[in-house]
């Protein structure tokens, strides 16, 4: 049964919910698949444009979670499924997309940070991770950010190469069944591309690099010298 909804309005989503639940009794699963992005330098968007990919990419999650999460953790039972990106992983991988990123970086850490707490209530969470996918994100979807320059994506150049002997883009249908693997194994994360774990591991260099420079700020503990009976 195909319902209209706009996940960025909660309402919506709220009805939407009860829709499916008068349908269909109880929902055993929840995908909160929608998203789409921007185009253009930080710069450039404005208050409209941040607004309308944080509620879409993010909040149109969150809507999720809150028409469908409670009944599930109430009853013990259900599996719900956040579509974050790759781009979670790298974020610097991509250009011109930014507040895109900044959502889907925050889905990832919202699934995660869910998982535990879902799982005492019997409630399955998997986070979706894919990348290049065949769908019209990259044609018809974007929001065009005004700019003089006509910005377009931009891929980073010291980014690591992808292996291509694998395809880049996979269609809809081969990240389904990728997605619905993950789901059967009770997967936390879900990643659809395997041959952009090289863009994962410099992202990894760089955390450790960072870790390394903290351990130079490290300041020894002050001894007490105070004596107790």
């Amino acid at each position: 049964m195909a319902i209209p909804c706009d996940v960025t309005n909660r309402a919506q989503v709220y009805e939407l919910a009860q829709q499916a639940k008068a349908e269909f009794g109880q929902i055993d699963l929840v995908c909160a698949n929608a998203g789409a992005t921007t185009v253009g330098r930080l710069v450039d968007h404005g208050d409209a444009d941040w607004d309308w990919a944080i509620d879409l990419n993010f909040r149109g999650v969150t809507h999720c979670l809150q028409a469908f999460y409670p009944d599930m953790a109430e009853r013990e039972s259900g599996t719900i499924m956040m579509t974050s990106s790759q781009v979670a992983l790298s974020p610097d991988w991509v250009f011109n997309h930014g507040p895109y990123v900044a959502a889907k970086a925050a889905v990832l850490g919202l699934g995660l940070s869910l998982r535990p707490e879902a799982a005492k209530h019997g409630v399955n969470i998997s986070v979706l991770l894919p990348a290049g996918t065949e769908t019209e994100i990259v044609t018809s979807k974007p929001r065009r950010v005004p700019d003089e320059n006509g910005a377009e994506f931009e891929m980073n150049l010291a980014a690591p190469k992808i292996d291509e002997e694998r395809p880049f883009f996979l269609s809809t249908d081969e990240v389904a069944q990728r997605a619905i693997a993950g789901l059967r194994r009770n997967d936390a994360m879900i990643i659809t591309h395997g041959n952009a774990r090289p863009l994962f591991e410099q992202w990894c260099d760089m955390i450790n690099e960072a870790y390394k420079k903290a351990d130079e700020f490290e300041i020894p503990v002050a001894t007490n010298n105070l004596k107790t009976d």
